[in-house]
């Protein structure tokens, strides 16, 4: 009898939410619509979704959502919404924030490489020395791809302030430092804390000599020159794509074949080449800053992302803890059915708090009329 070749399943493809070319659904990667950094995670489930391939969510992951997360103006403003949590709530370990650039001429310091200066809720110091980075050259913390190559060599000095919390201290640098493949020094001697227990090593020759130098030189009074590198195109593509993901999250799949989804496609993959695309709505970094919409639109300590009609649009807002506000257009109306452009008639506010891992939703209405007349008077 002869044997019957019995065809192998085929399997089903997906259009990727990003590239927008179909691949097989194993190669989908679950997508936080909101990344992480911004409180993604305490996000409502329709914003995560299984909709980006892995060279989507990888690629754009480093260039997109890390290039907003580490440039200066996010990742400081997000260092203050934790501080701010923490002062009620002992759980919440505020960030290390990075006053940017400093030029040290710190013994062994290469050529390739730069000294950037942190600093602690509580006055402690982190003096980072990494590789230069000319690509990626604004990213606080340096390129964290570079920084697992061996041939980094990064290293981070921590100066404890005498009083301070020391137990407190040191858990917000483990914390800030955790996800950096660098070499963590202390230059202070901290009595009854074994620094390996936070991750510390043993300094070597050339780390003592350096930590000796930034002891005469830095923390004696002495003027420091420093630098904040800045890109002043961080948070366009990334606007892009926050808005094109939101838009499939809350109107599905066949978004995608708008006229704006395609304009807001073309934003996202725009790297410089040629005249950037018209994003309606778009207000760059550099841009007047509404006050009103700043102030209210958001909870001190917070994410938040509004979506309202504007003109012909749905507009996107996101603030960061009342710090700074960007906006972006996310749907045509006329591309909309009126049920779905209805659902955001008065407005609808998603507020997150990274820190605390919580997050809630509410009318804007009631969110205004809540921070207009707060019970109590206060």
């Amino acid at each position: 009898m002869e044997n019957l070749q019995v065809p192998s399943e085929v399997q089903p493809e997906t259009k990727c939410m990003y590239c927008w070319i179909l691949k097989p659904a194993s190669d989908m990667t679950l997508e936080h619509a909101i990344p992480q950094s911004l409180g993604g995670a305490q996000a409502p489930q329709r914003y995560k979704v299984r909709a980006a391939c892995r060279k989507c969510n990888s690629s754009l992951g480093l260039h997109v959502d890390a290039s907003f997360e580490k440039s200066w103006l996010p990742t400081t403003a997000l260092g203050e919404a934790a501080r701010h949590l923490s002062k009620t709530n002992d759980k919440v370990v505020p960030p290390l924030v990075c006053t940017g650039i400093i030029h040290l001429d710190i013994p062994g310091l290469l050529e390739t490489e730069v000294c950037e200066w942190w600093i602690g809720s509580q006055a402690e110091h982190v003096i980072l020395i990494r590789p230069v980075d000319e690509e990626r050259y604004w990213y606080m913390g340096g390129n964290p791809i570079a920084l697992k190559q061996v041939s980094a060599n990064a290293r981070a000095y921590y100066f404890f302030n005498e009083s301070a919390d020391p137990n407190r201290s040191l858990l917000e640098f483990k914390e800030s430092f955790k996800r950096r493949k660098v070499k963590k020094i202390s230059g202070t001697k901290i009595d009854g804390i074994s620094p390996a227990d936070y991750g510390f090593s043993a300094p070597d020759e050339a780390d003592s000599a350096a930590i000796e130098w930034i002891w005469n030189n830095v923390f004696s009074g002495g003027n420091i020159e420093g630098a904040v590198p800045f890109n002043s195109e961080f948070d366009i593509r990334f606007m892009c794509k926050l808005a094109l993901a939101i838009a499939y999250c809350e109107f599905g799949e066949k978004y995608l074949e708008t006229v704006y989804a395609k304009l807001l496609h073309a934003g996202l993959w725009h790297r410089g080449e040629g005249e950037a695309p018209d994003i309606p709505g778009a207000r760059p970094f550099n841009a007047p800053v509404d006050e009103t919409l700043k102030k209210f639109t958001c909870d001190l300590g917070a994410v938040s992302l509004l979506i309202m009609p504007a003109g012909e649009y749905l507009q996107l807002t996101l603030n960061i803890h009342q710090k700074h506000t960007w906006t972006i257009a996310i749907a045509a109306k006329s591309e909309l059915t009126a049920e779905e452009f209805g659902r955001f008639t008065d407005g609808k506010l998603l507020m997150l708090f990274g820190p605390t891992h919580s997050s809630y939703e509410i009318d804007f209405p009631d969110y205004l009329s809540r921070r207009l007349h707060p019970k109590g008077g206060k």
